[in-house]
């Protein structure tokens, strides 16, 4: 199996090896080098489940959605294959991190005098989890977060507790809140499924970061976390920040803001 692994990777890297070298070494296609985060969450796909991506369709779906594709010269489109071929070869699930953003629902709620924090995602039934679709021409895949359930009722305590009481004042009310998860890639399934009546290829994601935050109100500066969890092997989100911007994943490209299957958001 480790020897399998090894020369997987070794494939990997030897395949970004090649594009680099066929690669116009122009400022236009240096630019372009780099897979948007959207493309990344197809390559992640198809290296967790082990396909490898139909590059020659890929092209075309990419090429079509750009001002130029009516005269797109055979050099232009290898260009672009080369690059969709560089981004899959050089891409490094371990180090990997999505962000999805979305509105959802939350009350404080008493019980045995404890407080909680229930969370309902709009048009969900209580304590159901929607998964998160990422739409493009080539593939639709819909991303599962793990666990993501067990967040929806949480315990406030102590700093939670003070905020949710000065931001959530009136106990049993829904207020609307910003649901932020940062997630890594951690496995799919090789076989499409139908949901809502689209094929679609199921990608599972783990939760790095999530956190349950009262929106912004305009000229109040960010948003206030009610409650934040950070997984024990993850950077805490300052650090992750900084690393997102030293790889160049910030601007448009840093978070993939995603809508949740039957509710509110926008998608990416």
């Amino acid at each position: 199996m480790c020897v399998r692994k090894r020369k997987i990777k070794f494939f990997y890297v030897f395949l970004a090896m090649l594009c680099a070298l066929c690669w116009d070494a122009s400022p236009a296609a240096a630019q372009k080098k780099n897979i948007s985060n959207a493309e990344k969450v197809i390559v992640a796909y198809h290296r967790l489940s082990g396909k490898t991506p139909d590059f020659e369709r890929w092209t075309k779906t990419t090429l079509g959605k750009q001002d130029q594709a009516v005269n797109v010269t055979p050099e232009e489109f290898e260009q672009e294959r080369l690059r969709l071929q560089y981004g899959f070869g050089t891409y490094d699930p371990p180090n990997e991190i999505f962000r999805i953003k979305t509105k959802v629902l939350s009350r404080v709620v008493q019980s045995n005098g404890k407080s909680y924090l229930a969370t309902h995602f709009p048009y969900e039934k209580a304590m159901n989890a929607p998964y998160f679709p990422y739409r493009s021409d080539y593939i639709d895949i819909a991303v599962v977060i793990n666990k993501l359930a067990d967040y929806l009722v949480l315990e406030l305590k102590d700093e939670s507790a003070e905020k949710a009481a000065l931001l959530l004042p009136d106990n049993g009310q829904d207020y609307v809140m910003s649901m932020e998860i940062h997630y890594r890639p951690s496995d799919a399934e090789k076989d499409p499924v139908i949901l809502d009546g689209r094929t679609q290829h199921l990608l599972l994601g783990e939760i790095a970061y999530l956190g349950i935050h009262k929106p912004v109100i305009e000229g109040s500066g960010n948003a206030s976390p009610i409650w934040e969890y950070f997984a024990p092997w993850h950077l805490n989100k300052n650090e992750q920040d900084l690393l997102d911007i030293l790889n160049n994943n910030s601007a448009s490209d840093a978070t993939a803001r995603n809508t949740p299957k039957n509710s509110w958001g926008s998608n990416p």
